[in-house]
């Protein structure tokens, strides 16, 4: 989701994407942004490989610093998936990674890995597989949760990890929500900004239902063992704090699910100077009276 004005999405599109507009600016070309993420990634530490995710190639930036069994993994928004409110983006990668950013900035986990979005940061028809569909109406479809399940997979085996932790910003909220949902292996999830129930957000838009993804609000009996906190930004208008309500709302348990409403964030600041305070806060299970 990029800066500048935030417009309403294409009807017809994968409606988790409000696109931030640039008046008057020249859009940055593949091999900037892939530069720029190359810098952020590089002045934290971290080194960019690629992954096999099966259907999809992945890209990851990667800061391994301990033979601890436990990972830390962040999985980014939905990037630049339209160019104006009725012509698709060829490229989905993110002009503003946000996800990277926060990956960048975790100092307290020594084993963090940022999983890339399929399509994200690869170069325009390099891959046969990337198709407009992934980054607009079917950006959170069972295709894209299971290239990013086999993507944790492949991790596990590289470096024997045992646990994960999963941190998603705004549309990887939803992916990371959708992945514990089925796997056995995480150990706590975290959203900033996070899109948890993907019907209560194109209501709140009043766009049109996302036709080919599946909603995280429609698994929570998946995942309601899990401890998760979701961190939520009082000023943000993109995926507001009544999203994160309407997801609570539909936990039959809600022991292990924490909101946290930052006060005066929005959908892209007020996160990352105080990221690794956050990310210091338990995320626990409430005990049962």
């Amino acid at each position: 989701m990029e800066q500048c004005i935030v417009i309403k999405y294409w009807r017809c599109f994968f409606l988790s994407q409000l696109l931030w507009l640039l008046p008057a600016c020249t859009a940055p070309s593949f091999s900037e942004l892939l530069a720029a993420a190359d810098t952020i990634g590089n002045d934290a530490g971290f080194s960019r490989q690629a992954i096999d995710g099966g259907q999809f190639s992945l890209v990851s930036y990667q800061k391994i610093q301990s033979d601890s069994q436990e990972l830390t993994v962040y999985i980014e928004g939905d990037g630049k998936s339209l160019i104006t409110r009725t012509r698709v983006s060829l490229n989905p990668t993110p002009h503003n990674p946000l996800g990277l950013k926060l990956a960048a900035a975790d100092t307290v986990n020594d084993n963090v890995i940022y999983l890339g979005r399929p399509c994200h940061f690869i170069a325009t028809g390099a891959d046969p597989e990337c198709n407009p569909k992934y980054w607009t109406r079917y950006g959170y479809s069972a295709d894209v949760v299971a290239s990013l399940s086999t993507a944790l997979d492949q991790l596990k085996a590289d470096h024997g990890f045992t646990r994960i932790n999963l941190v998603g910003f705004s549309g990887g909220g939803a992916l990371v929500m959708l992945l514990a949902a089925k796997r056995d292996d995480i150990t706590t999830i975290r959203t900033v900004a996070g899109n948890l129930d993907v019907a209560a957000f194109t209501q709140y838009h009043k766009v049109s239902p996302m036709s080919g993804s599946l909603n995280p609000a429609d698994f929570t009996d998946k995942v309601q063992a899990i401890p998760q906190r979701h961190f939520i930004g009082s000023e943000d208008y993109v995926v507001p704090p009544q999203i994160g309500h309407s997801y609570l709302s539909q936990a039959e348990k809600t022991a292990c699910i924490s909101l946290r409403v930052i006060e005066g964030a929005t959908h892209l600041s007020g996160w990352l100077q105080s990221w690794p305070e956050y990310l210091r806060e338990p995320v626990v299970c409430k005990q049962r009276p």
